[in-house]
């Protein structure tokens, strides 16, 4: 207040700064959207940012594949163990045959403690051309950094099911994998482009 000369113009400054005061405290100590989901009172909502890898397993014959991916989203706590939200998945199948996917994945997540969680939800899965798979997932995660994930995928196309298991990893984490595979991939496509010359 060195610039202000008026005693009114300071009291003021000084009544202003207490009613913002007054105003931010109850909002910073309500519960906030984070990056790293947690339950309430700690996050009203969070994003999720997840990179996973797993092992595909045709359960009707053939061979065991692989499978990688990134899942994106939005969750909102709605209660003290439960939460709601969706994501977008996207990845490929590692399996001779690549091919891209992109999933749309409803989710609800129960809170086991405030470190750990079980997510459980449908997905609906789209590669080039076509709708191909209703999925069904579960996942253990522990303070969002890090999970298991299992998943039973029915191809109405094929008629075919297949069984995957695989770890990701979530917030920051999440993107420092994202990050790692982006530049994973430049380099394995600047590899496949000069052997192909």
């Amino acid at each position: 207040m060195a610039g202000v000369t008026n005693p009114f113009g300071r009291v003021a400054i000084l009544a202003v700064g207490v009613l913002a005061a007054g105003e931010l405290a109850p909002a910073t100590a309500a519960a906030q959207t984070c990056f790293r989901g947690r339950p309430e009172p700690t996050c009203a909502s969070f994003f999720l940012t997840e990179a996973e890898g797993g092992l595909v397993v045709p359960l009707d014959g053939g061979g065991t594949g692989a499978r990688v991916g990134v899942d994106v989203g939005f969750i909102r706590n709605v209660g003290s163990r439960s939460a709601i939200g969706a994501t977008i998945a996207g990845g490929a199948y590692l399996n001779g045959g690549e091919s891209g996917f992109v999933s749309l994945r409803p989710r609800y997540r129960h809170w086991l403690s405030p470190t750990t969680s079980l997510d459980v939800g449908p997905g609906v899965q789209w590669t080039p051309g076509r709708i191909e798979r209703i999925e069904a997932r579960a996942a253990f995660t522990y303070r969002d950094l890090f999970g298991v994930w299992t998943e039973v995928d029915f191809d109405w196309g094929q008629g075919s099911t297949a069984w995957l298991v695989g770890a990701k990893t979530g917030a920051q984490a999440g993107v420092v994998s994202y990050i790692a595979g982006a530049i994973t991939l430049g380099i394995l496509a600047i590899v496949y482009a000069g052997s192909a010359d």
